[in-house]
């Protein structure tokens, strides 16, 4: 068959034990523990809407697009290399109390 069904009950059970494992982490990391207060991402959640607009339109030029092969490394490298720019921008932008909304 050309399109197999991935949705089987063992890759159900493992990925979302998997996924609500790292859930666990991350609630016993950030509530219990106090180790990360999630800083850049409050910051950046202060200008969605900017970071948003920012992403579409600057899509295609260098820090957060390079043209690369068609592979899941490269493109996974680009995707993390992007979203770390927009973070730094939105802790930027929330240092200097720029807030952009409607």
């Amino acid at each position: 068959p050309i399109n197999k069904n991935l949705w089987t009950p063992s890759f159900v059970m493992i990925t979302s034990s998997s996924a609500y494992g790292m859930l666990a982490l991350c609630y016993f990391l950030v509530d219990f523990t106090k180790v990360w207060a999630n800083n850049p991402f409050r910051a950046a959640g202060k200008n969605p809407l900017f970071l948003y607009v920012g992403s579409s339109v600057l899509y295609h030029f260098f820090p957060f697009n390079w043209a690369t092969e068609n592979e899941h490394g490269p493109l996974m490298l680009q995707a993390i290399v992007g979203t770390l720019c927009w973070i730094l921008v939105g802790v930027y932008l929330d240092c200097k109390k720029k807030y952009y909304k409607l």
